[in-house]
């Protein structure tokens, strides 16, 4: 038990005690919880890391290619989840190397007792890197059904307001008469309008083929 002396002393101790004050201890202290970027919303990223990062961010919008600010948002966040994934599976991958080596070297000096006693520290960090990715990969999943549904939406109204532009269309050229879309509160190109009133024929055309063919019994 702690005599009162070693308690007034601990207590001196801890006043005069003020932590990092050099801007880079400051800054170490900072990012203590954030370390690993694994379980908080920080992505840390080494200077070797930045690169690949922003060339894996280029890739992530070109497949995707998100359609609106809140799409985009949401793909930035599924793009940062499947980056911090892929260095935790870095990790486990570097800890199962080192519990291997560490397994073969008991193996040689015959010490097979030792080898559970040596591997618990690794087997630990293994597991807690597993609760991590476990974590990401059901927020990833989360974040991209998002991020489907968002895009959806846009490309239901986009459909919805082109179609209502395309009938428009078809009504002024049945009068013979030219029309500006952006003067009816449209904002899709008159390029964009017969764009699309040319695929729903051809969509209609391939459907009338498949049905005659379904009648012969012959596959479309």
């Amino acid at each position: 038990m702690s005599t009162q002396k070693q308690i007034d002393a601990n207590r001196e101790n801890s006043q005069k005690s003020t932590g990092p004050t050099s801007s880079d201890g400051l800054k170490r202290s900072s990012l203590n919880s954030t370390v690993h970027g694994f379980t908080g919303q920080t992505l840390v990223l080494s200077d070797a890391e930045k690169a690949p990062y922003e060339a894996f961010v280029q890739q992530m919008r070109q497949e995707f290619n998100p359609c609106t600010a809140e799409s985009r948002e949401l793909l930035q966040n599924y793009t940062d989840l499947r980056w911090s994934i892929q260095q935790i599976t870095v990790q486990q991958n570097t800890i199962l190397a080192i519990m291997n080596a560490i397994t073969q070297h008991h193996i040689d000096t015959d010490d097979i007792a030792g080898v559970d006693a040596a591997l618990e520290p690794h087997t630990r960090r293994l597991k807690t890197l597993g609760t991590y990715e476990q974590r990401r990969r059901r927020a990833a999943k989360e974040t991209l059904a998002e991020f489907n549904k968002v895009e959806q939406e846009h490309h239901d109204a986009q459909q919805e307001h082109l179609q209502t532009a395309a009938e428009t269309h078809q009504a002024f050229q049945k009068l013979g008469q030219t029309w500006d879309p952006k003067e009816f509160g449209f904002v899709c190109s008159l390029a964009q309008i017969e764009d699309f009133i040319n695929k729903k024929d051809n969509e209609i055309f391939l459907a009338m083929l498949r049905q005659e063919a379904a009648k012969q019994g012959v596959a479309a």
